[in-house]
């Protein structure tokens, strides 16, 4: 299964390899691909203590995206 991802210009895709065992009642299912690179820095930095302000201070200094 391949997932295009819009943002990386259609060009490159994720594949999701298959499991090698079956589930009795059909197991899990992929519908999404997974979020983006970074597309939860903000929420756990806030979560591990950080305000607003040293967020913005990380990401303009380059070290978060």
């Amino acid at each position: 299964m391949t997932y295009e991802l819009p943002a990386a210009g259609g060009a490159r895709g994720l594949t999701v390899p298959l499991a090698a065992f079956k589930l009795t009642h059909g197991g899990a299912r992929v519908d999404s691909p997974p979020p983006r690179l970074g597309a939860h820095t903000d929420a756990v930095l806030a979560e591990a203590g950080y305000d607003e302000g040293e967020i913005a201070t990380l990401r303009g200094s380059g070290v978060i995206a």
